[in-house]
């Protein structure tokens, strides 16, 4: 929720920025408008580009340290790899059945599950704790049947998107173990023949988590305030992932032409 205000207050505050330049160069209110919209957009667009390539080195920065067998230092950002396993008993996926140490199941637009069971990812330099609940990608999602699971379940009704912000920023602060129902306005009588979406992760499968360090428990937790919520990704690897430096590059040259074009314009109208 954080990042997200972040981000509209990047343009907000670029919009604003080159209006109040560009009006102060005698073009009329419409056109700086126009021309402040426009600017900021293609800016805007860049630097986003160019954060999300910062923030891939980061993990990649983050990664080798650890494989060097660096220490994370505590309060700092840190990536642990591993294969992960629950503390004590596995938990057991909604609808599959399958055991697992976290599970997230989607029915339809109407009903949203998420647990995380006490897990640590154990590695060759120590196990190290999940300390709150990760947001996961590349784990493997499966359809199922969930008429069951609904009837046998009491979920908590979120009533519109303020709840939805809200509580999703509270799950990323929760520790372990932690189970989470909602139920996301007015649900139908039966949901068969509704599509249900189950991903786990599976007892013993290994991960890459990135967060930050917490050495009183030796574990990783969000940091919504600076590096955002922890994260946990299917695998490992010790390569950039695709498109990160063509990000970098496509950004910067977003920033260079909407700064460059723009005074080309002005310079241009001022010779007429």
């Amino acid at each position: 929720m954080r990042r997200c205000s972040i981000v509209i207050a990047l343009w907000v505050g670029l919009f604003l920025a080159y209006a109040f330049a560009l009006y102060h160069t005698d073009l009329p209110v419409e056109g700086a408008l126009l021309g402040a919209a426009l600017t900021a957009t293609l800016v805007w667009l860049g630097l986003l580009l160019m954060l999300n390539a910062r923030s891939a080195i980061r993990d990649l920065n983050a990664r080798d340290r650890f494989q060097r067998g660096e220490r994370p230092r505590d309060g700092k950002f840190a990536a642990v790899m591993g294969e992960i396993r629950p503390a004590f008993e596995p938990l057991r996926a909604p609808l599959s059945g399958r055991e697992c140490v976290a599970y997230r199941c989607d029915v339809g637009n109407h009903y949203i599950s998420f647990a995380l069971a006490r897990c640590a990812i154990h590695s060759q330099y120590g196990t190290f704790t999940l300390e709150s609940f990760p947001s996961c990608s590349g784990f493997p999602a499966q359809p199922g049947d969930a008429q069951e699971y609904v009837d046998a379940t009491r979920f908590e009704e979120l009533s519109g998107v303020v709840d939805i912000l809200k509580y999703t920023h509270d799950l990323h602060s929760q520790p372990p173990p932690l189970r989470i129902d909602w139920r996301l306005g007015a649900a139908p009588e039966s949901v068969r023949g509704v599509e249900a979406i189950e991903t786990i992760v599976e007892s013993g499968a290994t991960v890459t988590a990135y967060g930050r360090y917490f050495a009183a428990t030796n574990g990783l937790v969000s940091d919504a305030r600076k590096g955002g919520y922890l994260r946990l990704e299917a695998g490992n690897t010790d390569r950039l992932p695709p498109g990160a430096m063509a990000h970098l590059v496509t950004g910067l040259v977003l920033v260079v032409i909407a700064n460059v074009g723009l005074v080309v314009v002005l310079g241009n109208m001022a010779s007429l």
